[in-house]
């Protein structure tokens, strides 16, 4: 089946012409001249990509584009055409999702190589949203459910016997029904953040405006963090801190800081025994701030360290799997986005130690 194209252009021998470049590379074509036609169009059928025009009567471009992201669907590949291309008209564009520009007059080379790049990109992208959404197929079901057998259990139990059970003995029920349900909320809540991750950052104009964000004193936020999730965990005397002296303006999110921090701290408490050292390390280099988890627990292989992949669980000696092994693939993720490191080093029933790279902010 070939690649539909949908060419938005009022000249209307350009849109000949594109036409023409297009249908003898074996794409196939719908041409409308204004972007009002083309909305008509795109109410009938999906394109696999858009060509643009940007000055147009009635409505230009980027007044088309905001309309397709809004009301059509914001992952087609949209390619602008244009008679000059100022910094500040394609960063103008790229803002509304536009994924290039073509420089009128062009060649017909350089046209198919835009075309074949982004529809590449498209395809790549999908393949890896089958590759989630077969892996929350999988997932998701076990999951959900594992928390959800107490949830539904404890609460029969207490309507079918409601008038013989004691008030101290409703309360110790109530409590674990709510400790599941926590529980359930917190994968939920991992899943919507992974899939955002991988589905709606990945490869999205909006990272670099993300990137651009900073943290000013991380510091304080870290210990707070970390110092939460010793105390969920009843470790919190196990925590040792070496903070820095001074704070060093981070450049990420306070939200992706945050995830950072909570799931390694938790890892550190759930997968080491309760009285051994969680200490958390805090460093900087020349260029690079580093933030360390070390705890003295069931270590991990080498080849699991370099099996951290999506929904992957580790399994030593008597250590039973427990959650959904997205922890240290969501950091890992992260990271990357914001051009961090992650380095893990681990012995089998000794160490491990997770050390999270970051650059500095300007």
């Amino acid at each position: 089946m070939r690649d539909i194209i949908l060419v938005v252009e009022d000249d209307g021998d350009v849109r000949a012409n594109v036409t023409e470049i297009l249908e003898n590379n074996n794409f196939e074509v719908k041409a409308a001249a204004s972007a009002k036609e083309a909305l008509k169009i795109l109410e009938a059928f999906t394109p696999d990509l858009v060509i643009s025009d940007i000055k147009m009567p009635e409505m230009d471009g980027y007044q088309f584009i905001q309309i397709l992201q809004t009301n059509f669907s914001s992952s087609i590949p949209f390619v602008f055409l244009t008679a000059k291309a100022s910094h500040n008209d394609v960063r103008k564009g790229m803002t509304y999702g536009a994924d290039d520009y073509l420089i009128k007059p062009f060649r017909a080379n350089e046209l198919i190589s835009s075309v074949k790049t982004r529809l590449e990109k498209k395809k790549k992208w999908q393949n890896e949203f089958e590759r989630i959404r077969e892996s929350f197929a999988l997932a998701v079901p076990h999951e959900l459910r594992t928390p959800l057998i107490p949830i539904l259990g404890f609460s029969d139990l207490i309507l079918g016997d409601i008038e013989n059970i004691s008030k101290n003995e409703i309360s110790e029920l109530v409590g674990k029904i709510k400790q599941s349900a926590v529980r359930l909320h917190e994968r939920v809540e991992k899943f919507i953040l992974l899939s955002s991750l991988e589905i709606e950052l990945n490869g999205k104009s909006n990272i670099e405006r993300m990137r651009k964000e900073q943290i000013e004193f991380p510091n304080e936020l870290i210990k707070k963090i970390i110092y939460e999730t010793g105390e969920k965990w009843y470790r919190k005397k196990d925590i040792e801190i070496e903070s820095l002296q001074r704070n060093i303006p981070l450049q990420i999110p306070e939200y992706f800081l945050t995830k950072i921090i909570s799931e390694l701290a938790e890892n550190a408490c759930k997968f080491s025994n309760t009285g051994t050292p969680v200490k958390i390390v805090l460093k900087h280099t020349a260029k690079e701030f580093e933030f360390s988890v070390l705890n003295q627990g069931f270590g991990l292989t080498s080849a699991q360290m370099k099996r951290i992949t999506l929904f992957e669980q580790f399994e030593n000696g008597f250590q039973t799997k427990t959650g959904s092994g997205m922890g240290l693939f969501i950091v890992k993720k992260i990271t990357e986005i914001f051009n961090g490191n992650l380095i893990i080093d681990s012995k089998p029933e000794g160490y491990t130690k997770v050390t999270v790279k970051l650059r500095f902010g300007k």
